[in-house]
């Protein structure tokens, strides 16, 4: 304390020497122009800096000596430990304070109103500027992903010509009233089963004609279809060079071998064209006589008019829009506008947001089992997922 008090008396001594000795002469104190009166301020200072500093260490050994031999009890620990911590953190304090004055200041002079007004101004013109070449690129990607989605979907819906030809064939009343498609939606359960296995009979033997009129007859000969959707007891007929009725045929388009041996029986006189899967069944137990192998599998047969069923039902596809996805890598590549980084990210949003609007119009499509909806909402969502941002 002794030497707290010193200190003190030092710099306040300096201080009165030096203000006495310049008021006698009657001149003002100009820090600018007085050697002496910076020098003195110096003294001043370096004596207040000492003063503080040697009273936090008087204050600290004086602490600590009346309690030394109170100094392995937790209690006593914990309180000095808790007193320099509040001391660092005021003095932590007191120099982020001046930081951040300092720097307050600093932004004060070189940010004027002026400035501040031009970066505003900047600011505004750098997002038209985003705005208009985010309104170019989305105009880009819906184009090409509403025509993205608009092939996908119809070639999902697609159903081939020749299983077309059979649903025509097998329903003439039905199909002049409504397409096969809207049929098999319109469909459920055993109903739908019958108006597939009824295709498929017809499938069945509108294939086996073609092979026989492919150079299976010797020539002047040709394999005719039953006018009639319903024929009993045939399916096709062999006719001879004057048109006459060489032979006739039942087409049995089955995996059952008991569905075919009962058609042999029920008629004897007519031979029964069968698919490969049950010929080779017969033929292994002993029953060939009046069975014909066709040569097309029922295998084949039902994968085909699965096809069409799923054709008929638009479901959730989860692949992304390939061809968008690399339209936009390559114009991003070639944009010499922007860096390396920027292309990155400009790829990115411009690809996530294709993504999310291809799902949401395969989404929508899906639940409406509507294609044209389907590419409607993947160009709506693209569209609005800009103007959600802006």
């Amino acid at each position: 304390m002794r030497e707290l008090r010193d200190i003190t008396k030092r710099g306040i001594d300096s201080a009165k020497g030096i203000i006495n000795s310049r008021a006698k002469k009657g001149t003002k104190l100009w820090v600018s122009n007085k050697p002496e009166i910076k020098k003195a301020l110096r003294k001043l200072q370096k004596s207040k800096i000492e003063f503080f500093t040697e009273g936090y260490k008087s204050a600290k050994e004086g602490a600590q000596g009346k309690i030394g031999r109170e100094r392995n009890e937790p209690k006593v620990k914990k309180i000095i430990g808790d007193f320099l911590r509040s001391i660092k953190g005021f003095i932590n304090a007191g120099q982020n304070s001046v930081k951040e004055g300092v720097q307050g200041m600093i932004d004060r002079v070189a940010y004027n109103p002026g400035k501040l007004n031009q970066l505003q101004k900047l600011i505004r013109y750098q997002g038209g500027y985003y705005r208009e070449l985010n309104r170019s690129k989305r105009a880009a990607d819906c184009l090409m992903l509403g025509g993205e989605s608009l092939a996908v979907l119809i070639i999902s819906r697609h159903i081939p010509e020749y299983i077309q030809s059979a649903y025509e064939a097998a329903y003439p009343n039905v199909s002049a009233e409504m397409g096969l498609q809207e049929k098999l939606s319109e469909l459920k359960g055993d109903q739908l089963l019958g108006l597939v296995s009824g295709i498929k009979g017809k499938l069945f033997e509108q294939q086996y004609a073609e092979y026989l009129n492919s150079g299976s007859l010797p020539d002047g000969y040709s394999a005719v279809l039953a006018e009639s959707a319903n024929q009993p007891g045939w399916d096709l007929r062999i006719e001879g060079p004057n048109s006459e009725t060489v032979e006739i045929l039942q087409a049995k388009a089955t995996d059952s071998v008991g569905y075919v041996v009962g058609a042999l029986e029920k008629n004897p006189s007519i031979d029964v064209v069968t698919t490969e899967e049950v010929y080779g069944h017969l033929v292994m137990s002993g029953v060939s006589e009046g069975i014909i192998n066709s040569g097309i599998s029922n295998a084949s047969l039902e994968s085909s008019l699965d096809s069409a069923v799923e054709a008929s039902n638009i479901d959730m596809n989860f692949s992304p829009p390939w061809f968008t996805l690399a339209l936009i890598a390559f114009t991003t590549y070639k944009d010499e506008s922007l860096t390396l980084y920027q292309k990155a990210r400009s790829a990115g949003d411009r690809s996530g947001k294709a993504y999310l609007s291809f799902l949401v119009g395969g989404a929508l499509g899906a639940v409406t089992n509507t294609w044209w909806l389907g590419v409607v909402g993947t160009v709506a969502s693209r569209y609005v997922a800009d103007e959600g941002k802006r």
